[in-house]
């Protein structure tokens, strides 16, 4: 085991992310991760929240955990996806936080503070508390992220 804040964060044994990498990191990919003491993002692509929870619930039945149990990987969005359909709160990142999903991942968009909102507005009405990664391409995100949005990790691209 390798003691690092991200460890500590998420209980992992090795300070390992599997980015979000939609169509290419299937239920079975990200649960190997997790299973191996890392930490495992699903990429949410284009899927509707139907999808999302189905493939949450796979994910969470090859880690043998109850509904009841928060599910020890993240799901990431491409944030430019989600305001295409210019909505306050988004019905996919909506279904991800009821499947109590550890994490979510925000990279790419002109509004991301809003969806970091939307994660702290649901986590307020229960005791789990999503963690929330942004991907940043600049100092001035990297400063709007953790000081405006409360960020929990940076990815530094």
């Amino acid at each position: 085991m390798i003691s690092t804040r991200l460890t500590s964060l998420f209980d992992i044994k090795t300070p390992i992310v599997g980015a979000p990498m939609a169509y290419v990191s299937p239920p079975g990919f990200v649960s190997a991760i997790s299973s191996a003491g890392s930490f495992g993002f699903l990429g949410a692509g284009n899927s509707t929240p139907e999808q999302l929870s189905e493939t949450l619930q796979t994910i969470r039945a090859n880690l043998g955990l109850q509904p009841n149990v928060p599910l020890p990987v993240g799901v990431g969005f491409i944030t430019w996806i989600l305001e295409k359909n210019n909505v306050s709160t988004d019905p996919r990142l909506t279904s991800v936080l009821e499947e109590r999903v550890q994490a979510v991942w925000f990279a790419f968009g002109k509004d991301i503070g809003s969806y970091v909102r939307q994660v702290r507005e649901h986590d307020s009405k229960r005791d789990h508390k999503t963690k929330v990664f942004v991907l940043v391409n600049s100092l001035e995100e990297a400063l709007q992220a953790t000081n405006e949005w409360g960020a929990d990790a940076l990815v530094v691209q």
